[in-house]
């Protein structure tokens, strides 16, 4: 039952803690310079052909998809 009790107290406490950040969890982008990117794979219908994914960051780095693809 302490246990219990304690568990319980843990995960109140993280919840008090870190819960309210993670509601602003997709408020958070990333900041890249284009000039630093070295490559950008967007994963879209539109970036792959077969298993040929192009690179938009425009390097040229267009990469090659093994194993089987996956839809979501």
């Amino acid at each position: 039952m302490k246990k219990i009790v304690f568990y319980c107290l843990v995960m109140n406490l993280m919840n008090a803690f870190f819960g309210p950040s993670l509601l602003f969890m997709e408020d958070i982008e990333a900041k890249v310079s284009p000039k630093e990117l070295i490559l950008h794979y967007s994963f879209d219908k539109d970036s792959i052909k077969r298993k040929d994914i192009t690179d938009l960051s425009g390097n040229k780095n267009n990469g090659l998809i093994k194993g089987k693809q996956k839809n979501c």
